[in-house]
């Protein structure tokens, strides 16, 4: 296996986002995270 195949999907997100605007893939994994949650939070207000 490559390096690039033991990657986890997202992990990949991260590293791609990362090479492409350039923070760190932590800064990253917290962002998406953070993206994520909001997303989820605004969709369960809509069905209540």
């Amino acid at each position: 296996m490559t390096e690039i195949e033991r990657i986890a999907p997202w992990d990949a997100l991260n590293v791609a986002l990362s090479e492409l605007i350039g923070l760190t893939i932590g800064s990253w994994a917290f962002i998406v995270g953070g993206i994520l949650i909001f997303i989820n939070s605004l969709i369960k207000n809509e069905i209540s």
